[in-house]
């Protein structure tokens, strides 16, 4: 530090007070760019995770109410409660229909997408089939109803595992965010800590140095 020492006393001040400001600049723009780590990653667990999971909460919701109200429609003895029922199918189906617009724009992965297009594909299989159950409902042809209706809850049965796995798929990648937020939280917290020590004792062995120049003769 001799070299300091030797230094006139205006470049000196102008040294230390410039090293100060540049290292709490970087400190700063260090934070700041943490920050908006942090903030990407909660914004992704929010828009992102948490949306696709009430999305496919709602799809498998209206899945199940579709299924009760196929029954419903059996157990209906007369036309007037059957149109009502059908209405009421219509609905839920356009119900699905939403929520899963809701959920498509949240796919991220080519798993996921897979799995979706499972999904797709199970559900068209299913409503296919449910014409024909409507129509031997009608007609009161309950054993012909019973046996279509028999084959179609296997394919129910499908659906709410596809769901599941969808979700469960969507939980993890919450969980995952989560994770990097809090690991982006963890190293700011250390590094700024670090940085702010560093600055403090740069600045005070910076005073020290400047004052034993002012005090020598």
């Amino acid at each position: 530090m001799r070299w300091f020492h030797d230094l006139r006393l205006v470049r000196k001040l102008t040294l230390a007070f410039g090293l100060v400001a540049l290292l709490t600049a970087a400190l700063g723009a260090f934070a700041v760019r943490q920050v908006a780590a942090v903030n990407a990653a909660t914004v992704d667990i929010a828009d992102n995770w948490l949306r696709s999971i009430s999305a496919l909460a709602t799809v498998r919701r209206n899945v199940l109410t579709y299924r009760i109200q196929l029954r419903d429609h059996q157990l209906a003895s007369d036309p007037e409660t059957m149109q009502r029922v059908e209405a009421q199918l219509t609905g839920t189906t356009d119900s699905v229909a939403a929520a899963r617009g809701r959920y498509e724009p949240t796919i991220t992965s080519a798993t996921e997408q897979a799995l979706y297009a499972r999904f797709d594909t199970t559900w068209r299989a299913y409503q296919a089939g449910v014409p024909a159950i409507l129509a031997a409902s009608r007609r009161q042809a309950h054993e012909e109803a019973r046996a279509r209706t028999a084959a179609a809850s296997a394919m129910a049965a499908t659906l709410s595992a596809q769901l599941d796995s969808l979700v469960v798929l969507n939980q993890q990648g919450a969980v995952v965010a989560r994770n990097q937020a809090a690991a982006h939280y963890a190293t700011a917290r250390t590094l700024l800590i670090a940085g702010v020590l560093l600055v403090v004792t740069l600045a005070l062995a910076l005073g020290w140095g400047i004052a034993q120049a002012i005090a020598r003769p």
